[in-house]
C-alpha cells in the first residue's frame, strides 16, 4: 500500500484560530467556484418531508452545474 499526501495532516484544527482561518479559505474556495444559487426564494410552510425533498433536489441541481462545469474538454 502506498500512501500519499502530506505526512504532517491533521484533519483536525489545534487552535480556534486555525480553525476560523480554514473555514474561510474553504468559503473562499468554494465562492471561486462560481455555483449558482439553486435556493427556493420565498417563505415556505410544509412538512419536514416537502423540505427535504427540496433540498434533495438542489443538492442534484448543484451537482449536475458541476458535472456539467468540470468537464474535461
Amino acid at each position: 500500500m502506498r500512501i500519499v499526501g502530506n505526512k504532517n495532516w491533521n484533519p483536525v484544527a489545534s487552535s480556534p484560530e486555525e480553525a476560523l482561518l480554514r473555514g474561510a479559505k474553504l468559503d473562499a474556495m468554494t465562492k471561486s467556484l462560481a455555483i449558482p444559487n439553486f435556493q427556493s426564494k420565498g417563505v415556505f410552510r410544509g412538512p419536514q418531508s416537502m423540505f427535504d425533498e427540496m433540498d434533495a433536489a438542489r443538492a442534484r441541481k448543484v451537482r449536475e452545474w458541476v458535472n456539467e462545469h468540470t468537464r474535461p474538454a
